[in-house]
């Protein structure tokens, strides 16, 4: 009797053994996009990446609660905080990356306000001194680097601060303050030249007048203006469109009450636009037919999303989509397809 059963069984599983085996080629042959994982194995030493820059020479740049990073295609340079050198940057925590074409790289930091390393050189500027003692004026959440200035949001609040002379206005303070533990603010200057500030108080237009919230005072924590001239605007229920004043929604979400936190918004070579929808993954939106294709994590699929929480993402200028994650570093892909 026992041999008999050993002999279904046998016939049984053997087929069984080989469909698994198949399984997992036959489901990478079908992965939609591949994605490289730029982490430790290349030098990132801290894998809670909070910005991803592209500044003026091509090169990728990653801010982590470890350091500040330089990606040349091969491995990662690292710039930490040295104690003894105070030619270093000012913390090592960073929280913001924005570059201009001098060619500077502005670094916002957790407890040290803002640096600026000259790209030519390595020369790193500390801007400290221009604030107060006060830790929420210290603390960088979001950068706008322009022509003559750089604009700081801070958790105190938004600063104009001049680059040549160091000198730090306090130009707005949103009505809610900003808690731990909330998404980081945006900073856009469009091409009318209106600045905007989204913040979990409600997306803000700054311009020569005083600031003036646009539409209700739900969160706004991402900001894209796309090719056409379009304004996205993302923030805790999907992502909207900002219109003639008005804040309005264009997609609320996978489901009815689904969560739907739009933490960034950037656009591929071909159109579409892809949000980070934390801590659910990936969607690729296109505006043309309203289509949304939903990418999560997968640890089963070589080459598959590496985590479902990405904090920032770029499309740098050869049109590769880069993420920024809260736990496994950065990666890259083809946002066209594998």
């Amino acid at each position: 009797m026992r041999a008999t059963l050993t002999a279904c069984l046998r016939i049984v599983l053997v087929p069984l053994l080989a469909l698994a085996a198949l399984a997992v080629p036959a489901r990478a042959a079908t992965r939609d996009f591949y994605f490289e994982r730029i982490g430790s194995e290349r030098g990132l030493t801290q894998s809670s990446v909070g910005a991803i820059a592209q500044d003026s020479l091509g090169f990728i740049w990653v801010g982590t609660q470890g350091g500040l990073h330089r990606y040349d295609g091969e491995r990662y340079r690292v710039y930490r905080h040295d104690p003894e050198d105070a030619a270093s940057l000012p913390d090592s925590f960073v929280t913001a990356l924005a570059a201009d074409e001098r060619p500077v790289l502005w670094i916002g930091t957790y407890s040290q306000y803002v640096a600026q390393l000259d790209l030519r050189t390595g020369r790193i500027r500390r801007y400290v001194d221009s604030t107060p003692d006060r830790r929420a004026d210290r603390q960088v959440l979001a950068l706008l680097a322009e022509r003559d200035a750089v604009w700081v949001a801070t958790v105190a609040g938004l600063d104009r601060l001049d680059a040549a002379t160091g000198t730090r206005r306090r130009v707005f303070a949103p009505p809610a303050p900003y808690r731990p533990g909330q998404p980081n603010p945006q900073l856009l200057r469009d091409r009318a030249g209106h600045l905007w500030y989204a913040t979990a108080a409600g997306l803000f237009v700054v311009d020569s007048k005083a600031p003036a919230r646009v539409g209700d005072a739900s969160a706004a924590y991402s900001l894209h203006e796309d090719r056409q001239g379009r304004l996205w605007l993302g923030g805790e229920h999907g992502l909207e469109r900002v219109r003639d004043g008005r804040r309005v929604p264009v997609w609320l979400g996978d489901a009815p009450g689904a969560p739907a936190q739009v933490r960034a918004i950037v656009q591929a070579p071909d159109g579409r636009l892809w949000l980070s929808v934390y801590p659910h993954g990936l969607r690729r939106f296109d505006p043309s037919t309203g289509a949304v294709a939903a990418l999560r994590e997968d640890h089963a699929v070589v080459g598959g999303l590496p985590e479902d929480s990405f904090n920032t993402l770029l499309v740098d200028r050869g049109g590769m989509l880069w993420l920024g994650g809260q736990f496994r570093g950065a990666a890259v892909g083809d946002p066209h397809g594998a």
